[in-house]
């Protein structure tokens, strides 16, 4: 859970930091740059108002977390690959909305699988890992040095599938799946 965690702010993160450089690449005009990065925060505000909502209502974490994982990794290989605007226009806006959406959910799962342990403390180890993302800001601009923005974001996309495919082995929250089981049975 916390490597995904790291794995998306990084890339949201190095994103926001690379976005030159890779519009540069991608021939994108400065208008258009700064569109997609709005488009990028404006993903994030919704989906951290949607996610948690969809999460709650449901009575799910680990499927919410999974899938904004999962669906995080065509939106970045879509930011970088994509060669046609409209599909990095969506891209742009999905990364943000299933990254930083599912933000509030991973602090809350968070919370819930270590209680009784203060929540303060599992969302300060969150806060933590989400700043350590920065080290991957780091990484990439290594890895734009060698090969160029495209490769270090498809490197780091394949490294959010693993983080993905690890989130299987999460447990629902014991608070969610007692919730759930009240529910089925009133």
């Amino acid at each position: 859970m916390a490597l995904a965690l790291f794995l998306g702010s990084g890339i949201v993160n190095g994103v926001f930091t690379l976005i030159d450089g890779l519009g540069k690449e991608k021939g994108l005009s400065t208008d258009q740059g700064v569109l997609l990065t709005s488009l990028l925060l404006a993903g994030g505000i919704v989906g951290s108002v949607l996610v948690p909502l969809l999460s709650d209502a449901l009575r799910r974490r680990k499927i919410i977390i999974q899938g904004a994982i999962l669906l995080a990794v065509p939106a970045t290989l879509g930011m970088v690959l994509g060669r046609s605007y409209p599909l990095e226009i969506v891209s742009f806006f999905a990364m943000g909305f299933f990254v930083t959406g599912v933000t509030p959910v991973a602090y809350q799962y968070g919370a819930e699988i270590t209680y009784p342990a203060p929540e303060g403390t599992s969302n300060g180890v969150f806060a933590l890992v989400v700043q350590a993302s920065g080290l991957l800001i780091v990484l990439m601009d290594a890895l734009r040095g060698a090969f160029g923005n495209i490769p270090s974001f498809v490197g780091l996309s394949v490294l959010l599938l693993a983080g993905g495919i690890l989130a299987f082995s999460l447990k629902e929250s014991p608070g969610m799946t007692e919730r759930a089981r009240g529910r089925a049975e009133a």
